[in-house]
């Protein structure tokens, strides 16, 4: 999400906010406190983003919008088909986040049988160096000569 943001504001500061992937990108930031409330409320607890979606977010989209308008800056409306990439994008992020944290607890309990994210030609002569060598478990032999 960081890089679509990231993206969509670079295009912005180019265009002097007059992009509509920017335009469709702050309406999208600011739409997102809606759920964020929401969940709030369904549990009837605190979830995250319950405190500053409605104190932060959805402020600054307002005001950002206003600036452009004040601004001169043509204020379009996102067109229908934006209002579908932003559950895309959120779920497709969730998916990624979740492979990738299933991907870390496979690597932290050692199964990572068939996972090679770097070639193993590579990895093991570096990662080989500073390992102890010996045994599993039994410490690096001494090279100081032995004590008499």
């Amino acid at each position: 999400m960081g890089a679509w943001i990231a993206a969509a504001s670079a295009r912005g500061a180019r265009t002097d906010g007059a992009d509509p992937l920017f335009q469709a990108t702050l309406a999208g930031f600011g739409w997102q406190a809606v759920p964020h409330v929401a969940s709030a409320v369904v549990t009837r607890g605190y979830t995250p983003g319950a405190l500053t979606a409605p104190t932060v977010v959805a402020p600054f989209a307002l005001w950002a919008r206003s600036r452009l308008r004040r601004a001169g800056v043509p204020v379009t409306p996102a067109p229908p088909a934006a209002a579908l990439l932003g559950p895309l994008l959120v779920v497709g992020a969730h998916v990624a986040a979740s492979g990738l944290l299933g991907l870390a607890d496979r690597w932290r309990r050692g199964r990572t049988a068939g996972i090679h994210l770097v070639p193993a030609a590579i990895v093991v002569p570096a990662v080989a160096r500073h390992l102890p060598t010996g045994r599993r478990g039994s410490p690096r032999p001494s090279r100081a000569p032995a004590a008499r």
